[in-house]
């Protein structure tokens, strides 16, 4: 499964979740609206997290290559000196 199906998946999931946040309110049934809620604010925490650690390793091999390309260039200098 990749990210992008997994973000997907809990886009469909949050969806429902509005669906069901509405339809509790319209039925006057406060603890299933709150529950509903929950599990809406649940995904939307780990579609931050995703977010989050999809630009930390992105970032991480930003510097990765900038280091490599460095030490690629370091290396061609002293082979030549």
């Amino acid at each position: 499964m990749t990210l992008a199906d997994i973000r997907s998946v809990l886009k469909s999931i949050t969806e429902q979740y509005e669906r069901d946040i509405e339809r509790a309110i319209q039925q006057q049934n406060l603890t299933y609206a709150t529950l509903a809620l929950g599990g809406k604010f649940a995904c939307e925490r780990i579609e931050h997290a995703l977010e989050y650690e999809e630009d930390r390793l992105c970032r991480l091999q930003q510097e990765s290559s900038q280091n490599n390309s460095c030490s690629r260039k370091r290396s061609a200098q002293l082979s030549s000196s």
